[in-house]
């Protein structure tokens, strides 16, 4: 039999999981929220709503073990419903949430009678279950997640670059990065992309970006240079304000095997729209923010510039901004970035990009 001093101790760890959480959680910028780690499926924004889900459902079945005579407790499928729309919300709804649930939860434990303890119900999935052993799992579950955050912070740092004043984060990581001289070099694995088909075909959000949270108006150039071997490899510039709603700038390589310059803006869906060919695989590319719109520009000399596209997005005041390198259909592909410039101001000419 459990000591009452043993199952206090486990109830004032359940209390204290959603301060845990929030004081992991809320410091980081959205780019972070949304990284993925190698070999993990879910983003951190993705766990703080399963907690949510999770634990709401625990709560609802220990009240009716506590209630009825060992009902059945429905499953769920976890992984279905971390896609649903809600799972791209604001975390702050999810850790009030958690506040309050974890709070209630608390309050009808630590008011149980010893024999509630061993009330059970039947999992379709786990068998019987008792009150006593939920609550063990659902403490360890709640730091098994803040763990799993741990990783991929780990996973995903912080990196500076001194060109940028602001930090950046790998919000999908790379096969392979370096800096060095003035130069990052990543390399995208095979199969990686960053497109909602209009076709509506699967969406591929798994190109590798590294980003991080600028506000107001911005100007972010680089010469970009691209080992092409496959249709659609690619170096690219990205503003990122949600799964679905970003645009990149790329240099890419053509079906017709020509590198060329290509915008993609996505608005809940993905255009593409092809820019100009050049013979070399290097160019300069610009993006820069004037309030709700963008402008994007491109160079082959990184004094002339040429305005590819300019468009306006629903953007919030900060958004993520960087660097990305893609592979959709070859087995990798290497993307150096070089005379990497960064102002915090506003594009003077928009025609002629100066």
């Amino acid at each position: 039999m459990e000591l009452p001093e043993t199952r206090a101790a486990r109830i004032a760890e359940l209390a204290q999981l959603p301060a845990l959480l929030e004081a992991l959680v809320v410091p980081l910028a959205e780019a972070q929220l949304d990284a993925h780690a190698a070999h993990d499926p879910w983003t951190i924004r993705q766990i703080v709503h399963h907690l949510a889900d999770s634990h709401m459902n625990s709560f609802v079945r220990m009240r009716l073990m506590l209630t009825e005579e060992h009902p059945t407790l429905k499953p769920y499928n976890q992984d279905a419903w971390s896609l649903l729309p809600d799972a791209r919300a604001p975390i702050s709804e999810s850790l009030a949430l958690l506040h309050g649930l974890h709070a209630r939860w608390a309050a009808m434990l630590s008011g149980l009678p010893e024999a509630a303890w061993d009330r059970p119900g039947h999992h379709p999935e786990a068998g019987t279950v008792t009150i006593g052993g939920m609550l063990e799992s659902y403490v360890r579950h709640g730091h098994e997640h803040l763990a799993q955050i741990g990783r991929i912070l780990s996973a995903t740092g912080t990196v500076r670059l001194p060109e940028i004043p602001f930090p950046l984060y790998w919000a999908i990581a790379p096969q392979r990065w370096e800096y060095a001289d003035g130069v990052l070099t990543a390399t995208a694995g095979g199969q990686t992309d960053l497109f909602i088909d209009p076709q509506g075909s699967a969406p591929k959000l798994n190109a590798p970006h590294l980003v991080g949270e600028v506000h107001g108006d911005f100007m972010l150039s680089a010469h970009v240079t691209v080992d092409f071997a496959a249709d659609f490899d690619a170096g690219a510039l990205i503003v990122w304000a949600g799964d679905h709603v970003w645009a990149k700038l790329c240099f890419e390589y053509s079906p017709q095997r020509e590198p060329m310059v290509v915008s993609v803006v996505t608005r809940g869906i993905s255009d593409d729209a092809n820019g100009f060919t050049i013979a070399q695989h290097s160019i300069w590319l610009r993006v820069s923010r004037m309030g709700r719109a963008l402008a994007f520009h491109a160079s082959t000399d990184g004094r002339a510039w040429q305005m590819i596209r300019h468009f306006a997005l629903d953007l919030p005041p900060g958004v993520s901004l960087g660097l990305l390198a893609q592979s959709p259909s070859g087995n990798g592909c290497r993307v150096q970035f070089a005379q990497i410039v960064f102002a915090a101001q506003r594009l003077a000419a928009l025609r002629t990009g100066e």
